[in-house]
């Protein structure tokens, strides 16, 4: 149980509060005070092993206490919160983000950063950074930090790195800042992500038709050396076909390269590319593998006729060099928007769009994925509590209901972050709509063909456990629910129970 105490600011406040709870022999897990304006503060309390009955018995003895002046319970302490809102802010940036103390240890890394660097454990926190680095002094570049530094060159691991340094300033009592460490923005290297098997394809979700289709036309295109243009709309997973095809391919035991979109429109793109003097670039480090373009929109003028003179012959140059370099890198580009309309209006190469586009793949929104929605929602919500390291909960019939009405603007990176959230606030090992927070943009009508697949009994069944999962809520008896069905009470409540919904048969 975590309650907020809003009080007018005293001394030996807390401590008449905690006095109530020894009383009561109730144990205090954490607490945080925040004081406000005007001589006013929030004292948080959790006391994990509080009952309703305690809370019932306490409450209105600390509303008796002077200076009090209400009591709330609360979903989340502030310092949780915080904590959720940062890892969830970390998993949803591209880029490798890593937070490091003054001796190069990392504080947190989000999950592109671990996969990268291939560090272990929560978070990757206590992974020693400098002994990673082999280039340069990294704990002594850390300690002299006063102001931002960009584009620092980094071998780690045998991959070529440009890194961004920010320095972590804290506030003294009195007067200054003092330096407690640095957060560092990688760009370039390997992303392999870790969800994806050797198997490639195996581990992508495709029960609808749509995507049934996408796999089977991906399936013929892996084995080519040519390049493949995948589109679709941001978050659809774009960047995870592509692996798959890498993986499903004669490379898949070279290197997978990726450059983001931030990558692509980043200053030292070229360099980080093509290389500069005596420094390897991607295509470079990737020879023999696959290169991924997660938004070739993106890319300048100068890039796009580069990019160009590379697919035409296999051969470029490093920035600032003369001596031609050939690698056999294949790439795969992605884009979220319409080529097409880019080329008619000159802002991308024509002849690049055709090198680029020899196959083409179109991922398909989640709004066109009926039948993959809620085995995409079970698979976030088991990587989302491996990453939080916490019991995999489960969803309930309403939050499945509002899963399959939602329309997911967003797609699948935002389902991801969405029950990585969920997962984050929820208590009692089950997922609500309530701990969805979804907004009320409903999924366009249509029924996906997945539905209708094997004997009539089947498809009718799979149609069946849908209308009832999402009419459930909107009910607040099995009684009104069978009269909105034309049915007995009695069939509606052995239809809930046989196909799980509402817990105990459905009697409301």
């Amino acid at each position: 149980m975590r309650l907020q105490i809003l009080f007018e600011d005293r001394v030996g406040i807390a401590m008449a509060v905690l006095t109530i709870l020894a009383r009561h022999n109730i144990n205090m897990s954490s607490g945080e005070i925040v004081t406000h304006a005007e001589g006013r503060g929030s004292f948080f309390l959790h006391a994990a092993a509080m009952t309703l009955d305690e809370l019932h018995q306490v409450l209105p003895e600390i509303r008796q206490v002077p200076g009090v002046r209400d009591v709330r319970p609360i979903p989340l302490m502030p310092g949780e919160r915080k904590q959720s809102e940062l890892r969830t802010l970390l998993a949803a940036l591209p880029a490798p983000v890593l937070s490091l103390d003054l001796e190069g240890r990392v504080v947190v890394a989000n999950e592109s950063a671990q996969r990268l660097l291939r560090l272990k454990g929560p978070d990757g926190q206590g992974a020693l950074l400098p002994s990673l680095v082999e280039n340069l002094d990294l704990v002594e570049r850390i300690n002299r930090l006063d102001r931002a530094e960009y584009g620092v060159r980094l071998a780690v691991r045998g991959q070529a790195l440009l890194a961004d340094f920010f320095p972590v300033l804290v506030p003294l009592a009195r007067a200054g800042k003092s330096l407690s460490g640095a957060v560092m923005v990688l760009h370039g290297g390997s992303l392999e992500p870790a969800v994806i098997s050797e198997t490639g394809f195996a581990s992508i979700i495709h029960r609808s038709a749509a995507m049934r289709a996408v796999v089977a036309q991906a399936r013929r295109m892996a084995p080519l050396a040519v390049p493949i243009l995948i589109s679709g709309e941001p978050g659809c997973g774009k960047a995870r076909l592509a692996h798959a095809c890498h993986l499903a391919g004669p490379r898949r035991e070279a290197p997978f390269l990726r450059m983001t979109g931030s990558d692509l429109s980043d200053p030292t793109a070229e360099s980080i590319l093509f290389g500069a003097r005596d420094q390897a670039g991607l295509l470079e480090q990737g020879a023999g593998g696959t290169l991924f373009l997660s938004d070739v929109a993106e890319l300048s003028p100068s890039m796009q006729a580069k990019l160009l003179g590379f697919l035409q012959d296999g051969r470029f140059r490093r920035v600032g060099g003369v001596e031609p370099w050939r690698s056999d890198v294949r790439v795969i580009a992605a884009t979220r928007v319409d080529l097409t309309a880019l080329v008619r209006e000159g802002r991308f190469r024509d002849d690049l769009y055709y090198h680029l586009n020899v196959l083409s793949l179109r991922m398909p929104p989640l709004r066109e994925r009926q039948a993959d929605v809620l085995p995409l929602a079970l698979e976030s919500i088991e990587l989302a509590a491996r990453r939080l390291g916490c019991a995999v909960p489960r969803l309930t019939p309403e939050a499945e209901a509002a899963l399959l009405a939602h329309a997911w603007p967003g797609n699948v990176r935002q389902m991801e972050n969405t029950l990585l959230r969920a997962v984050t606030v929820c208590e009692g090992g089950a997922i609500t709509p309530e701990h969805l927070a979804l907004s009320h943009e409903a999924a366009p009508a249509g029924l996906d063909e997945a539905l209708f697949e094997g004997s009539l009994a089947e498809a009718l069944s799979r149609v069946e456990r849908l209308m009832l999962a999402r009419l459930y809520p909107q009910h607040p008896s099995t009684r009104q629910l069978a009269r909105r069905l034309g049915l007995s009470h009695t069939a509606v409540a052995n239809k809930l129970r046989q196909y799980g919904i509402g817990g105990s048969g459905g009697n409301r």
